[in-house]
């Protein structure tokens, strides 16, 4: 007698623009393995490459630095972070915080600013079609999404910036530092979409 395989969500891929699919997933796994289609997969292999090219640039890299001032502003800070066993670029292109690359900018730090917010708007908008497909069957996520796109439409009425945005990208690379040994953790946002390295 045949034994009936058990699904394997980590063998699983899904298309992206598989929506109901995706979202069925994730209430059932908490995650799901997606196969973006090729211009994103495009942006994504761009953007690590410009990361290489940013963090082996060390003059790049200094000026980027997040200033000691704005290291508490989550929603909106933009910038470079070294860390014991690991640095990263963080940016919130959504938000009206965040600046834009200085006119003397490097040519890495320009590339990578570039990359970041071509693949944050490809993530965004996989990330709020799944969301838009929970939210159907969960009121608090439903109330959440609403929320969110009120603030987006009185901003774009009022013809202002959006001065908020939760919405964030960080490209991590991390050393073998002997010590370095992270926790378990929550990452910070609702959904969180990360490109196979």
């Amino acid at each position: 007698r045949a034994r009936r395989r058990r699904h394997d969500p980590l063998s699983t891929v899904l298309d992206a623009d598989d929506v109901a699919a995706r979202a069925a997933a994730l209430r059932a796994h908490s995650f799901v393995r997606v196969r973006l289609p090729p211009p994103h997969a495009a942006l994504a292999r761009q953007l690590l490459s410009a990361a290489a090219n940013f963090f082996d640039d060390a003059a790049s890299t200094r000026t980027a630095h997040i200033p000691p001032t704005q290291r508490r502003d989550h929603d909106g800070r933009t910038g470079y972070v070294w860390e014991r066993g690991r640095e990263f670029l963080e940016v919130h292109p959504r938000s009206a915080t965040a600046p834009p690359p200085p006119p003397a900018a490097r040519a890495a730090t320009a590339a990578m600013l570039e990359s970041s917010a071509a693949f944050s708007a490809a993530c965004f908008a996989h990330c709020e079609a799944v969301v838009g497909e929970l939210a159907r069957t969960s009121p608090p996520l439903a109330l959440l999404a609403r929320a969110e796109r009120e603030a987006v439409d009185a901003a774009t009425a009022a013809a202002a910036p959006l001065t908020y945005s939760a919405s964030m990208l960080r490209t991590h690379r991390y050393t073998k530092e002997d010590g370095a040994d992270y926790p378990p953790h929550s990452d910070l946002g609702l959904l969180t979409l990360a490109p196979r390295a």
